[in-house]
C-alpha cells in the first residue's frame, strides 16, 4: 500500500480560475471609480465657471449702477453706445466682449479682465416701459435706457455655465437722479 501525501497547496485551474474572479470585480469597481471621478471633475468645473460668472457679472453689475446722470437730462443714464456686446458710459468707461475675454475699460486705468473662457455674452437695453430697444444705440439713441439684461455664458473643458441678470440704472431713478 503506497502512501499518497495531501498536499494543502491550490491547482493550476484553481489559481487561474481565483485571478480571473479578481480581474473581473476589479474592472468593475475601477469603472464605478473613474465615473465617479469624472463626475467630480466636472461638478467642480461647472462650480468654478459658475463662480467666475458671478463674480463677473456682480462687477458688471455695479459698474452700471454708478452710471452718472447725464447733465443734459434729469433721469438720463450718460450712456453713450450699446451694442449687442459692449457698452459705453460715464465719460469714457466701456464693458466689451474681446475674443473670449469680458473687458473693463476705466478711464484712465486701461483695459481690466473681468472673465475668461467667455464662449457667450449679451447685453439688451429696455425702456421705462420695459420694451425692448432695437440695438445698436448710439449718441442720444441710448438715452431711453433704464434696464439692462446681461446674459454671460462661460465655458470649459467641454462643459459651460449660463448666467443671467437685469440691471436697473439708478441714474435713471427719479428718487436717486443726481445722487452719488
Amino acid at each position: 500500500m503506497s502512501a499518497r501525501r495531501h498536499c494543502g497547496g491550490f491547482t493550476l485551474v484553481e489559481a487561474i480560475a481565483t485571478i480571473v474572479v479578481i480581474a473581473t470585480l476589479s474592472t468593475g469597481a475601477s469603472v464605478i471609480i473613474v465615473d465617479a471621478a469624472d463626475a467630480y471633475a466636472d461638478s467642480a468645473t461647472v462650480s468654478e465657471l459658475h463662480t467666475e460668472a458671478s463674480v463677473a457679472l456682480d462687477r458688471i453689475v455695479r459698474e452700471l449702477r454708478s452710471i452718472e446722470n447725464d447733465p443734459a437730462g434729469a433721469g438720463v443714464a450718460r450712456v453713450a453706445n450699446v451694442d449687442t456686446s459692449s457698452i459705453h458710459f460715464n465719460q469714457a468707461d466701456v464693458i466689451r466682449l474681446d475674443g473670449d475675454e469680458i473687458l473693463l475699460t476705466k478711464v484712465g486705468a486701461g483695459d481690466g479682465v473681468l472673465v475668461r473662457d467667455v464662449s457667450s455674452f449679451t447685453i439688451e437695453a429696455f425702456d421705462e416701459a420695459d420694451a425692448p430697444l432695437a440695438m445698436p444705440m448710439n449718441g442720444a439713441a441710448a438715452w431711453p435706457i433704464q434696464r439692462v439684461a446681461l446674459t454671460l455664458t462661460l465655458s470649459r473643458n467641454g462643459r459651460s455655465e449660463t448666467i443671467r441678470t437685469r440691471v436697473f440704472l439708478r441714474a435713471t431713478m427719479s428718487d436717486t437722479a443726481g445722487a452719488p
